[in-house]
């Protein structure tokens, strides 16, 4: 714990310019959409469950799993040359229904993680994934270029969720603190049907 507050109490003093690359396009999304963020130290995380664990928020280590954003970098056929790009985004403890996300973009074939060949193009590893820095990666790079489109959906049980949320911020050991619901709506240029979506699997 102490730790942890070492680390965030440091950011108060670092100038933006030191933050790691992949930090500082995260946060450009929200400084120009003029969204409210905060950003926080944590231990290095490799999973939802793992980062909700180690996150710091509010001057305590740990929130809650469903504050956890998860996010899932896709991808699928169009054709034989052509492939689309999918974010899916949900809560830490919800899991996708593909069947469903299939039926709401009417494809026929599957959507599969990134592949090793688009992360690389991206220059990211899957613990650094979040949407707005491939947002600002995939309109501010070749990668613009190579993809048909960028499709980013939200689960509309997030909607309702007034809590603040957390994913990484580009890095392991970055957090980003944000109101999910003044977020979604700066995707508006890519997000289906620009709503939430009803996308996790139901229980049975």
């Amino acid at each position: 714990m102490e730790r942890e507050k070492e680390l965030n109490d440091q950011l108060l003093y670092i100038d933006q310019k030191m933050y790691p690359d992949k930090v500082k396009k995260t946060i450009t999304f929200f400084e120009k959409n003029k969204l409210d963020f905060k950003l926080s130290r944590n231990k290095e995380a490799f999973s939802c469950v793992d980062a909700a664990q180690k996150r710091y928020r509010d001057g305590e280590v740990g929130i809650p799993l469903k504050d956890e954003l998860k996010t899932y970098f896709g991808e699928y056929k169009v054709s034989k040359y052509e492939k689309h790009l999918i974010l899916i985004n949900l809560s830490g403890q919800d899991r996708i229904d593909f069947k469903k996300i299939r039926s709401i973009l009417k494809i026929s074939k599957g959507i599969r993680l990134a592949s090793k060949e688009t992360m690389e193009l991206f220059n990211i590893e899957y613990g650094q994934v979040n949407p707005f820095l491939i947002h600002e990666l995939f309109y501010n790079s070749k990668t613009f270029n190579v993809f048909g489109s960028l499709t980013v959906l939200f689960d509309k049980d997030l909607q309702i969720e007034k809590s603040t949320m957390m994913t990484n911020a580009g890095e392991l050991s970055w957090g980003i603190e944000f109101s999910l619901v003044n977020v979604v709506y700066s995707f508006s240029e890519v997000i289906y049907d620009k709503s939430f979506i009803k996308i996790i699997e139901d229980e049975n």
